[in-house]
């Protein structure tokens, strides 16, 4: 990843929004910039320079001084960044830790209303994210049951993230059985089984597939990794679970290159 796509990552991960990411990344090339010249190099509109100046100034990330009655702006000195992004991260764990306390209450009064919608929908990548944390943070049985469009995975996910999922499952003790097919993504996959608590079998490479559909507890997720537009489906019903699981023990019987059960 190129220096300024990783400055860019860093701060819209601190919560600027494209905007602020823009002039501040400005500001810290530059030191001083008046609006009219942060406007000039960053190709917004002054009104939308201020609005975000104004965010940023309330955010501690920079400051402004009258030199002949026009606005100067600085950045704070870069050093000074880590410490914003470490007391975010105190904040944010501290945060954590608040919700953990009160989420069995939210978990309580939640499964008592029967409102809520069976089916949840995530879109992008960063939603993606979120729903494979879902086939982990609960799954108590231990255990998915996945159909895996390897290359597809391999094309279009972040990788950083799919080792970290990866990583994460393994040290949760979640077994994975995987179904893929004869593809280099497949053997790419089964190839590192031992070291990611998993058994992968491989069917013939004309059922090739761009999804994932995972089934674990009483849910699956389903995930197209389209590069265009990337979703992904949580559907909670012990039925349809039931059948996605029913489906993929038939194939894990009938096909794959050995007769290992199912954990």
């Amino acid at each position: 990843m190129a220096v300024k796509e990783k400055i860019n990552s860093i701060l819209e991960a601190i919560g600027l929004n494209n905007t602020e990411t823009v002039i501040l990344k400005s500001l810290l090339e530059h030191k001083l910039l008046r609006a009219t010249e942060i406007s000039r190099k960053t190709k917004l509109n002054r009104t939308t320079v201020y609005s975000a100046i104004n965010n940023l100034i309330e955010k501690g990330l920079v400051t402004s001084m009258d030199e002949k009655k026009v606005l100067i702006f600085r950045s704070i000195e870069p050093h000074l960044l880590l410490d914003y992004m470490e007391r975010q991260k105190a904040v944010l764990s501290q945060n954590a830790d608040y919700y953990k306390e009160i989420l069995p209450e939210i978990e309580s009064k939640r499964a008592q209303k029967h409102i809520f919608p069976k089916i949840q929908f995530f879109k992008g990548l960063d939603g993606i994210k979120q729903a494979y944390e879902d086939t982990l943070d609960h799954n108590t049985q231990k255990q998915i049951r996945t159909f895996t469009g390897a290359d597809a995975i391999y094309n279009v996910a972040d990788q950083e993230w799919v080792h970290y999922y990866l990583t994460k499952r393994r040290d949760m003790g979640i077994k994975a059985s995987v179904i893929t097919t004869d593809t280099p993504g497949g053997h790419a996959t089964k190839n590192k089984d031992k070291q990611f608590f998993r058994t992968t079998k491989i069917i013939p490479k004309e059922y090739s597939f761009d999804t994932e559909i995972i089934a674990y507890e009483n849910k699956i997720s389903l995930t197209s990794f389209s590069n265009e537009d990337p979703v992904a489906v949580i559907i909670e019903d012990e039925r349809i679970s039931n059948t996605i699981k029913k489906i993929f023990e038939y194939v894990w019987n009938k096909e794959g290159e050995d007769k290992s059960k199912i954990a």
